[in-house]
Parts: structure tokens; sequence; C-alpha cells
């Protein structure tokens, strides 16, 4: 059974046939408290958020989805999120997610390290002899220098979108790998803290970089 419950930046959907319910985006809990919990059983989706709203918002409302699902059912956000913004979801109760961040951002020459997003066309790494990130240990940190992958980029070779997401791919995968060490040890504020602390440090604005 798929439900979808649909509101002006929210809906609700389990993994499959599907059924429609509106409601007012100012008072989501009515409908999270009077209808769904018994017809999904295998998981849900919560969609229509992180499309122009404040991060706030998408965190207030995810909070409200996260806390009225079924606990032992695991809870999806679509289209999140930035690096240093995956542990607070996590936090508010979300298991899982997806976004084409760091396949996009690799299309334009934007690498996620550990800390702050690195631009590889700028000037500055025409020579530069390191990894992107020398705390990674993706296979493209392991072999090729930013002056390389500057070259691809600055050339245009296809190769350079090749490598790039790889690398952004491994960043994201080994985030998650990181918070569920985390939620093992106990220790997920601590690493949430840290992550804001350095990423959003390394790009106070929150906006696009490239």
């Amino acid at each position: 059974m798929l439900l979808l419950i649909a509101l002006p930046v929210l809906y609700v959907a389990s993994f499959g046939p599907a059924c429609w319910i509106t409601s007012r985006l100012d008072d989501p809990h009515t409908v999270f408290d009077t209808v769904y919990k018994p017809l999904c059983d295998s998981g849900y989706a919560i969609g229509g958020l992180a499309v122009g709203e404040s991060y706030e918002v998408t965190c207030e409302i995810a909070s409200i989805a996260a806390s009225r699902l079924p606990f032992e059912r695991p809870r999806y956000l679509m289209g999140v999120g930035k690096p240093e913004q995956i542990a607070d979801y996590v936090s508010l109760g979300v298991d899982m997610m997806d976004c084409v961040l760091p396949t996009r951002s690799a299309r334009h020459g934007c690498l996620f390290t550990s800390e702050g997003p690195l631009l590889i066309r700028g000037a500055r790494y025409a020579n530069d002899s390191l990894p992107i990130d020398e705390k990674c240990e993706c296979e493209v940190c392991r072999r090729y220098s930013r002056a390389y992958l500057r070259h691809l980029y600055s050339t245009g070779e296809f190769l350079s979108i090749i490598l790039n997401t790889y690398h952004n791919l491994h960043f994201y995968l080994d985030m998650m790998r990181r918070i569920r060490e985390a939620i093992r040890f106990g220790k997920l504020e601590r690493l949430r803290s840290d992550l804001q602390a350095r990423l959003s440090k390394a790009n106070p604005s929150g906006r696009r970089v490239w």
C-alpha cells in the first residue's frame, strides 16, 4: 500500500498502490495523527520539502513527520541535503536520504572535503600535488593530485566528471558510515556538532559555491 499525503510543501508516501490526502501545512499535526499508520507496512517517504522553504522549516516539518511515523519502519526524506545537514536530519529520525548535490556539484568542479567545499577550477590548484582531501581514502584521493584534476576540468575532459563524481559519492557514503558508527556508540550529537562547526564555517552563507 502506498499512501501519499499531499500538503503545500509536504507529502508522505509508503513504499508501494496510492491514495492522496490533502491538508494545510500550517497544521500538519492533524493529518499525521489521524491517518495512514495502519495502511503502510514497508516504509515511508517524506517529500515535497527542500524546494525553496528555509532549512529551519524543512527541519521542523521533517521532525513532525518522522516523530509520528512508526519507529520500526524506515523513514526516507527525499531530495536532501548538504553535507553539514545530513546528521541533523538523522537526529530528527530520518533513516535514508537522496540528493543530486554530490553529482551535480561534481559536474561543476565542486568537490566536498572534510574542511568544506573545494572548487577545483581555482588557479591556486594548478601546481598543487595534494589530493582533494588528505583525510579521504577514496581511490581518486589515493591516485590523483588536485593539479591533475584541475587540468582535467579546465580542458573539458569527461574523465573530470567521472573522477569528481566518484569522490563526492564516496564522501557522502563515508559520512553515512560515520553517522551509523556514531549512533552505535551514542555519539551522534558530538558528530553533528563537529560537522556543523567545520563545514558551515567553510561556507558560512550556505549558498551554492560554484
